[in-house]
């Protein structure tokens, strides 16, 4: 079966599959990609390669940027993901007091302020779960 995102990363690839056959969106590069982004429409997350193949892989939150907090938060890194972790992505809020932080409203939000840099990328809608 062909991979759902262009990567020579197998386990990267496999965990989109799983990802977008949980309903979640997909955003990716045409290009090969070493991460991918996923959504639930609204909350914005990263998946990325960990240090090399072998390690796993790392996921972070996204948010508005800004200098105190940048523009988003490392959840996990070098692991072997499951839908749970994703799932715990998506409202993970950092540590600490996180009140100055400003979200995207939603998934749209996230692509329309990034100043075309999706132009070209593709989002995969979710399977309808039955």
């Amino acid at each position: 079966m062909e991979n759902l995102i262009n990567t020579k990363n197998q386990t990267l690839a496999d965990y989109a599959k799983l990802l977008h056959e949980s309903g979640f969106y997909i955003l990716t590069r045409k290009e090969d990609s070493l991460w991918f982004l996923f959504s639930d429409g609204k909350t914005v997350c990263s998946c990325s390669q960990g240090f090399s193949k072998y390690t796993g892989l790392s996921l972070g939150t996204n948010h508005k940027p800004s200098k105190e907090h940048g523009t988003g938060f490392g959840f996990k890194q070098n692991i072997f993901p499951t839908l749970q972790d994703a799932k715990d992505c998506l409202i993970f809020n950092g540590w600490g007091n996180r009140s100055s932080i400003k979200y995207y409203s939603d998934m749209n939000d996230y692509i329309t302020s990034q100043n075309n840099v999706w132009a070209g990328y593709i989002i995969i809608n979710p399977l309808k779960n039955d």
